[in-house]
């Protein structure tokens, strides 16, 4: 088993945090890679599952798992520290540059500069979907709600909150329809 500090926890999250830009969906594609191809500190289900709980409870994804993360891995110490780690960058860089970051949402030159990042954060969001979708979709069952969640979604324009909580109610019931066969 690999000997993992409460330091390189922190440091980890500290780095994810202050190097990210554009939320937790961008952060989940480069946990990933970071955490269970390189590090290994996770192996892909036990990420996998992070994920879904992180994204089930309110709060900020890249927080919430975190928390998990950190929890996993060292406890409830674990959390506290992967979550500070992760928090402080964005307080530190909004509470020392508020004043700049006002004015800076004036100027044409940085909202272009603005508009290239997102472009950019939309290729790592996409990379983190297309990951999740392999790793979550693998079976008749799944694939079916997860084409009845699309068309529902984009067709009937049914609220994303009521998808999860049919999601939510179909799983639980085909554990009892599994077991019956």
């Amino acid at each position: 088993m690999i000997q993992i500090k409460k330091r390189e926890i922190f440091w980890y999250f500290f780095t994810l945090g202050l190097l990210t830009i554009g939320g937790g969906y961008v952060m989940i594609s480069l946990m990933e890679k970071e955490l269970c191809d390189k590090r290994k500190w996770l192996t892909k289900d036990e990420f996998l599952e992070i994920i879904a709980v992180a994204q089930s409870l309110p709060g900020i994804l890249a927080t919430n798992t975190s928390t998990f993360v950190g929890q996993k891995l060292l406890g409830t110490s674990g959390a506290i520290v992967a979550t500070l780690g992760v928090t402080c960058p964005s307080f530190i860089i909004l509470w020392s540059l508020y004043p700049l970051l006002l004015k800076s949402f004036q100027n044409d030159s940085i909202n272009k500069v603005y508009l290239g990042i997102q472009a950019g954060v939309i290729i790592l969001i996409l990379n983190s979907a297309v990951n999740l979708f392999k790793s979550s979709v693998k079976t008749r069952f799944s694939k079916a709600i997860f084409i009845i969640a699309i068309l529902a979604l984009i067709i009937l324009k049914i609220n994303p909150i009521y998808i999860v909580i049919f999601g939510f109610i179909a799983g639980y019931m085909s554990m009892f329809w599994e077991r019956k066969l």
